[in-house]
């Protein structure tokens, strides 16, 4: 590096003088969008990115970048699906206030690892991909804030502190994922994180606030509020067949537009707009989505201009026609035992806040809960073609066993039998354990006087009393009387079956560790869901010798548990409150049933909660009568699809594309 200083006083003064006119020299005003572009501000490296060398911005991210430098415009607020290239823009963007336009900017995200994971895999890089920036840097101070010697900064911050949204002023607030629970209200004014964060731009008249956040479950989705307030921008592309104006939807079975595809194969993806026109995917991307613009759909607020679109216009890999295709099919297959996969399919592909049930029509109450209950006439209800057992093991009160008793019919119908609470003073010697043993080893009766056995029972393991649950257990192999413990999942991710291929042999015995959220899951929906439906839970009215009443408390501990949504739209998790044995206790059962269609000699317990026999041979019979013509599957073009006629002038878009629109 050559020597500015050399020479003279008068070299110095000459380079002092320089300096201060470049630093103090008026920008040149580009917008994001054009100063993006120029190679001589941005060059991406391979080390970053996948496409090396100038930076070339997707159709889609165009309005976007034009928002982000309108003056106009003080609020940004955008709905994204995953694989789109959000990020690319924030950290760009970022970059050209920095350097362009000389400014401050607080950067907001959910917690301190993300924070530093952005700084750390994306701004830096993003300071290296861009020359005039890395020659004006400082680095100098704390890794959070870092400033230029054009007197531009940028300060990091986590939402969960609360003291992150007082003190700081920044001419541009930057809020990153706020459908995470951390900016939810904290602290003892429980303010809104959202509006405090903005309110540090409030003293700049050309102040910029910029929210973005993957949706999460409608109803409790911050970014589609947001989204909602603005002018609800959606990206359009001309209908080949029409010229109009349209939106690519996903859409389903019913519909006449969105994905359509051959059975199961995703490799014969095509798009089907409104007007019938069938296009590839890269007929798609070559004639019409280059024609594509952001319309706005509402008035919305002054100054707010909002977005919102889906994976299905990404150039993004990882975002193609097949792989959406494949994300769908596998959450599909799903969706009765785990919704997870359709939540993120919604979320991360569609751009759409997932509506549950819980959203469509909410959780039953415990009144509500307490009409499942009906008169079984016997021990065990008629439907019922085996039962369960599970035993919950407490450590409090000297210790005592909750255990329940469930029936299971086709359609793995659970019928609750009843609920015991088995006590012993002190739960300290085999007493208590021989007791346990009579109970689970007794018979039930139905209404013709059958006797009912228990098939199997789940034990947990995972209190104080973990060896002498093991050693029971062994003594009691051949009964099918199981050690299980819960598996320690990362918060919002399930495996893929509740029972595990084999059991778990440790220093103090054998265990199967089981994935208890998947059981959860299912439950949860079934117990809130529709009461007539084949898979609901009933509970009896009249109480069994014995047993404890299932009144009103016993439903308030049914429902104790609540979903907890992971930052980011990244699943949920069960919050796992104390005091809720009757609800523990029905899931152990669920995982039961489970470890018995698992396990060798499994089929006729898949056969007695399975479909129920007369609905087949009905259906059977019905098919018969259709002629064997079943529905399609889902989102596969129909046998004759209902399609507008092309008049014989229209061009088609393989040949024409979209020039003549």
């Amino acid at each position: 590096m050559k020597d500015i200083y050399a020479g003279s006083v008068e070299a110095l003064d000459r380079a002092l003088t320089e300096t201060r006119r470049y630093a103090l020299a008026p920008s040149p005003r580009k917008s994001f969008l054009e100063w993006a572009t120029d190679e001589k501000n941005v060059k991406l490296s391979i080390e970053t990115t996948a496409r090396p060398g100038k930076f070339k911005p997707f159709v889609y991210q165009r309005g976007i970048m034009d928002a982000f430098s309108d003056p106009s415009i003080r609020i940004v607020s955008v709905v994204k699906p995953t694989q789109v290239g959000y990020t690319a823009l924030l950290e760009l963007y970022a970059g050209y206030m920095m350097e362009h336009d000389p400014s401050s900017i607080i950067f907001y995200m959910p917690t301190d690892d993300d924070v530093r994971r952005f700084h750390d895999d994306h701004f830096m890089p993003m300071v290296k991909n861009v020359p005039p920036l890395r020659e004006i840097m400082r680095w100098v101070g704390e890794w959070n804030i870092r400033r230029t010697e054009r007197g531009s900064r940028i300060t990091f911050l986590s939402a969960f502190n609360v003291k992150n949204f007082q003190s700081h002023r920044a001419r541009c607030a930057m809020i990153d994922e706020i459908s995470s629970d951390a900016y939810d209200p904290s602290g003892k004014t429980k303010e809104d994180k959202i509006s405090a964060a903005m309110e540090r731009t409030g003293s700049y008249p050309n102040r910029k606030n910029i929210l973005g956040g993957t949706p999460s479950v409608k109803g409790r989705c911050r970014i589609w509020s947001w989204y909602e307030r603005g002018d609800q921008r959606q990206f359009f592309v001309p209908d080949p067949g029409t010229g109009e104006m349209v939106t690519m939807e996903f859409g389903d079975r019913s519909t006449p537009y969105g994905l359509k595809w051959k059975d199961r194969d995703a490799e014969t993806v095509v798009y089907r707009f409104p007007s019938g026109v069938e296009v590839t995917e890269r007929e798609f991307d070559r004639d019409i989505l280059p024609h594509g613009d952001w319309i706005a759909t509402a008035e919305g607020e002054p100054g707010h201009a909002s977005f919102r679109f889906n994976a299905l216009i990404s150039d993004m890999p990882g975002a193609d026609w097949p792989t959406i295709v494949r994300k769908w099919l596998n959450a599909k297959d799903q969706i009765r035992e785990n919704p997870g996969p359709m939540k993120a399919f919604y979320n991360h592909v569609l751009g759409m806040p997932f509506e549950d049930f819980e959203a469509k029509k909410g959780l039953k109450s415990v009144h509500e809960l307490q009409d499942l209950q009906v008169s079984y006439k016997a021990e065990i209800p008629p439907g019922v073609n085996f039962i369960t057992a599970s035993v919950d093991v407490q450590s409090g009160d000297g210790g005592w066993f909750a255990v329940k008793i469930v029936g299971w019919g086709y359609y793995e119908r659970m019928h609750v039998i009843g609920y015991w609470e088995l006590r012993g003073a002190p739960f300290d010697g085999i007493q208590e354990w021989m007791e346990l043993e009579k109970f689970l080893r007794r018979a039930f009766r139905d209404e013709d006087g059958k006797e009912h056995y228990i098939q199997a029972a789940s034990i947990d393991s995972g209190g104080d009393y973990t060896q002498e649950v093991y050693d029971f257990a062994e003594r009691h192999a051949r009964r099918r009387w199981w050690a299980i413990k819960g598996k320690n999942n990362a918060k919002g991710k399930r495996s893929d079956s509740i029972w595990p291929k084999e059991i778990s042999v440790t220093a103090k015995g054998k265990v199967y560790t089981v994935d208890v959220d998947i059981s959860k899951d299912t439950m949860f929906r079934r117990l809130h869901g529709d009461p007539t439906a084949r898979n609901a839970v009933s509970f009896p009215l009249e109480t069994l010798p014995g047993s404890v009443p299932l009144d009103a408390e016993y439903f308030v501990k049914l429902t104790r548990e609540r979903k907890v949504y992971v930052p980011g739209g990244a699943g949920f998790y069960w919050s796992d409150p104390p005091d809720q044995e009757p609800w523990d206790t029905i899931i152990y059962n669920h995982v039961t049933l489970h470890g018995l269609r698992s396990l060798p000699g499994g089929e006729t317990f898949k056969r007695l909660t399975g479909p129920d026999p007369e609905d087949v041979k009905r259906s059977a019979v019905n098919k018969a009568k259709r002629g064997g013509i079943s529905r399609p599957a889902d989102n596969q073009p129909e046998s004759s699809p209902k399609q507008k006629p092309k008049p014989a002038a229209r061009p088609s878009v393989r040949r024409y594309g979209v020039r003549n629109f």
